[in-house]
């Protein structure tokens, strides 16, 4: 008997706990929350209020506080001091020719060549060519386009080879936003 009177005033205390209180959260809406005693991780003394971060007044001293600069280029004094000038690679022009064309370009070390050329996004198609910057005058061997053409052919791509003519041989007539680059692509027929 003492057992069912104990679970009873249990039942009751815990019907007692479980009402839920209409909390206003927002002025347009009603979200029912459940108080702080019904929250899982209540404690059992009362509530402590939060506190609000507050702006300190103007004559406040705030000595001891002091702002962490993320960066440092603030604190140099001459900046033209510090600058590194970038060298623009040999292979620039073949570059900005195949990528004013259309082509994405990635570097193609591992093919032994200058860029790797895709026709779009690298991620959906494979290289179609490996593609090695030459100077307008530089002389090539008869031994670098053969292991060239042989080397692309063997990965399934054409050896592209180009080089940019040089300012002074171009005509003034034509048109100045135009390239003045020569590209061939090589590739290795068995006989």
């Amino acid at each position: 008997m003492k057992a069912e009177s104990l679970a009873k005033k249990a039942a009751a205390a815990y019907a007692a706990e479980k009402q839920v209180a209409l909390k206003s959260t927002d002025a347009h809406e009603n979200v029912p929350v459940l108080d702080d005693e019904d929250s899982l991780f209540s404690s059992s003394s009362a509530p402590v209020p939060k506190k609000s971060r507050s702006v300190p007044a103007a004559g406040v001293d705030t000595l001891g506080r002091h702002i962490t600069l993320t960066t440092s280029i603030d604190v140099l004094a001459d900046l033209q001091a510090h600058a590194v000038p970038i060298e623009t690679p040999r292979a620039y022009p073949l570059y900005k020719h195949l990528n004013s064309q259309g082509f994405y370009i990635t570097p193609g070390i591992r093919f032994g060549a200058d860029y790797s050329v895709y026709p779009g996004d690298p991620f959906r198609y494979h290289a179609h060519f490996m593609a090695t910057s030459f100077g307008w005058d530089e002389e090539i061997t008869v031994l670098d386009l053969v292991t060239g053409g042989r080397l692309g052919t063997g990965v399934k791509k054409g050896f592209l080879i180009g080089g940019e003519a040089p300012a002074k041989s171009t005509a003034p007539e034509q048109d100045a936003g135009k390239d003045h680059f020569r590209a061939f692509t090589i590739e290795w027929a068995a006989m």
